[in-house]
């Protein structure tokens, strides 16, 4: 099994955080601080950095 992964992404005034299950399960939540595992600006980092993990955390 993976490790849990905290992404977040800056949408205009506000912070969306994405979760990484140690399973390699997604969720998607509002978010008060920057994630510990990424903070991205950019929607193409961010995707990929998410897409990364999950296939890290599928193996």
């Amino acid at each position: 099994m993976g490790t849990k992964k905290h992404f977040t992404i800056q949408r205009g005034d506000r912070i969306e955080r994405t979760v990484v299950g140690k399973d390699g399960q997604k969720h998607t939540m509002p978010a008060d601080r920057q994630g510990r595992h990424g903070h991205f600006t950019d929607e193409g980092q961010y995707r990929r950095a998410i897409e990364q993990a999950v296939a890290e955390n599928q193996r």
